[in-house]
């Protein structure tokens, strides 16, 4: 989450905006443009809690943990890098 933050913050920087102004470009946004929302949310969970978990439990693969979800991340930035719409289908909504 803190990475994603500050990619998003230095992204609006970058468009000349606050980067404390609100849009919907952070990953959890994304995924939800692409993927109906549970399937989101596992998604999510797992890339923000499951390396902390691995980690607590089996100290010796911190840093692999670390390199595969910063791997997963800039994979899931990259999937989800046009709206789903372009796509010819339409985006999940949150209920």
């Amino acid at each position: 989450p803190v990475i994603d933050c500050l990619r998003v913050m230095v992204a609006r920087l970058g468009d000349e905006r606050s980067p404390l102004s609100p849009d919907e470009n952070h990953l959890h946004h994304r995924l939800a443009r692409h993927w109906r929302w549970p399937i989101c949310l596992v998604i999510y969970l797992t890339l923000v809690a499951g390396p902390g978990l691995v980690g607590a439990l089996w100290p010796q693969l911190t840093l692999r943990m670390i390199v595969l979800a910063s791997a997963t991340y800039l994979a899931l930035l990259w999937a989800t890098r046009l709206p789903r719409t372009a796509r010819g289908r339409e985006p999940a909504r949150l209920v």
